[in-house]
Protein backbone atom coordinates (compact mmCIF):
# COMPACT_ATOMS: atom_id res chain seq x y z
CA UNK A 1 0.00 0.00 0.00
CA UNK A 2 1.27 3.46 -0.82
CA UNK A 3 1.27 6.16 1.84
CA UNK A 4 1.53 9.80 0.78
CA UNK A 5 3.70 12.14 2.84
CA UNK A 6 3.02 15.84 3.33
CA UNK A 7 5.46 16.78 0.56
CA UNK A 8 3.80 14.49 -2.00
CA UNK A 9 6.36 11.67 -1.92
CA UNK A 10 4.79 8.22 -2.00
CA UNK A 11 6.17 5.44 0.19
CA UNK A 12 5.48 1.70 0.29
CA UNK A 13 7.01 -0.66 2.89
CA UNK A 14 7.10 -4.33 2.00
CA UNK A 15 8.45 -7.64 3.33
CA UNK A 16 9.02 -10.38 0.74
CA UNK A 17 9.72 -14.09 1.23
CA UNK A 18 12.28 -15.93 -0.90
CA UNK A 19 11.17 -16.08 -4.59
CA UNK A 20 8.18 -13.78 -4.02
CA UNK A 21 7.24 -11.36 -6.82
CA UNK A 22 5.79 -7.91 -6.34
CA UNK A 23 4.53 -5.28 -8.75
CA UNK A 24 4.01 -1.78 -7.38
CA UNK A 25 1.84 0.67 -9.26
CA UNK A 26 1.52 4.21 -7.93
CA UNK A 27 -2.12 5.34 -7.54
CA UNK A 28 -3.57 6.45 -10.89
CA UNK A 29 -3.92 10.06 -9.79
CA UNK A 30 -0.25 10.13 -8.64
CA UNK A 31 1.69 8.32 -11.35
CA UNK A 32 5.42 8.30 -10.75
CA UNK A 33 6.33 11.19 -12.99
CA UNK A 34 9.55 11.78 -11.08
CA UNK A 35 11.41 8.77 -9.82
CA UNK A 36 11.01 5.37 -8.21
CA UNK A 37 13.66 4.19 -5.77
CA UNK A 38 13.48 0.79 -4.09
CA UNK A 39 15.59 0.81 -0.90
CA UNK A 40 16.57 -2.64 0.37
CA UNK A 41 16.55 -2.70 4.16
CA UNK A 42 17.46 -6.39 4.41
CA UNK A 43 18.02 -9.23 1.91
CA UNK A 44 18.48 -9.12 -1.87
CA UNK A 45 16.06 -8.31 -4.70
CA UNK A 46 16.07 -8.01 -8.48
CA UNK A 47 14.12 -5.11 -9.95
CA UNK A 48 12.63 -5.15 -13.46
CA UNK A 49 14.44 -8.41 -14.20
CA UNK A 50 17.87 -6.82 -14.54
CA UNK A 51 18.95 -4.64 -11.62
CA UNK A 52 20.00 -6.27 -8.36
CA UNK A 53 20.33 -4.66 -4.92
CA UNK A 54 21.18 -5.97 -1.46
CA UNK A 55 20.99 -4.78 2.13
CA UNK A 56 21.49 -1.00 2.49
CA UNK A 57 21.43 -0.43 -1.29
CA UNK A 58 19.06 1.72 -3.34
CA UNK A 59 18.21 1.68 -7.04
CA UNK A 60 17.09 4.80 -8.90
CA UNK A 61 14.70 3.75 -11.65
CA UNK A 62 13.23 5.32 -14.77
CA UNK A 63 11.31 8.58 -14.62
CA UNK A 64 8.64 7.37 -17.07
CA UNK A 65 5.88 6.52 -14.58
CA UNK A 66 5.92 2.76 -15.14
CA UNK A 67 5.21 -0.01 -12.65
CA UNK A 68 8.00 -1.39 -10.48
CA UNK A 69 8.47 -5.21 -10.68
CA UNK A 70 10.47 -6.72 -7.80
CA UNK A 71 11.63 -10.33 -7.25
CA UNK A 72 13.02 -11.49 -3.87
CA UNK A 73 16.28 -13.38 -4.41
CA UNK A 74 16.18 -14.07 -0.65
CA UNK A 75 13.92 -13.00 2.21
CA UNK A 76 13.85 -9.21 1.98
CA UNK A 77 12.45 -6.03 3.51
CA UNK A 78 12.31 -2.86 1.41
CA UNK A 79 10.83 0.57 0.89
CA UNK A 80 9.67 1.80 -2.51
CA UNK A 81 9.87 5.59 -2.72
CA UNK A 82 8.41 7.71 -5.50
CA UNK A 83 8.28 11.44 -6.02
CA UNK A 84 8.83 14.33 -8.35
CA UNK A 85 12.32 15.73 -8.98
CA UNK A 86 12.99 19.21 -7.66
CA UNK A 87 15.64 19.82 -10.36
CA UNK A 88 18.07 21.37 -7.90
CA UNK A 89 21.82 20.71 -7.85
CA UNK A 90 23.11 18.46 -5.07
Amino acid sequence: MFEESQNGTLLAAQRLDLDANLRKTPPQNRRCVGFAAPVVLDGRVTVSGSQSAGTAEMLLLSRDGSDVAIHADEDAALLVLTGEPIDEPL
